[in-house]
């Protein structure tokens, strides 16, 4: 992978509000990129708004893991 499209991906999602802890890397010739996204239950979409986002970076999507977290559960 090239460090352009690393740079790309990276730029695209830092301008997106809520994103936190972002990282994109590459091992052995496949990215990945993690982050924290903070949202509420009834937002519809977000997902597809970051997939589009990433495939528009040049990112050829291979899989997509997603993990919830309640706020007030992290809080207690």
């Amino acid at each position: 992978m090239d460090e352009s499209a690393i740079s790309a991906i990276t730029k695209s999602l830092e301008g997106i509000e809520g994103i936190s802890e972002l990282k994109v890397e590459t091992i052995e010739g496949i990215a990945s990129v993690e982050l924290t996204k903070q949202t509420t239950v009834q937002a519809t979409g977000v997902a597809s708004n970051l997939v589009e986002v990433i495939q528009g970076s040049g990112f050829k999507l291979q899989t997509l893991n997603l993990s919830f977290e309640d706020e007030e559960d992290s809080v207690a």
